[in-house]
């Protein structure tokens, strides 16, 4: 999943209009996600899933 991230992130870069910190911002919050749903391949990341993802930072103070 790193591999996508890079590769994401790469584009966003070539694109142009994002800021170094947007860039940073992206990059610590996809962290997050993959940390929080590692165990589960990209491809079979589900509604659930998400819904779980969106508690989990929900709990740490990360949502508002």
């Amino acid at each position: 999943m790193k591999e996508i991230i890079d590769e994401f992130l790469d584009a966003k870069s070539v694109e142009g209009g994002v800021s170094i910190n947007t860039l940073h911002a992206y990059r610590r919050d996809m962290m997050q996600f993959m940390d929080i749903l590692s165990p589960i391949k990209i491809e079979d990341i589900c509604d659930k899933d998400l819904e779980l993802y969106l508690k989990e930072i929900d709990s740490l103070g990360f949502c508002s």
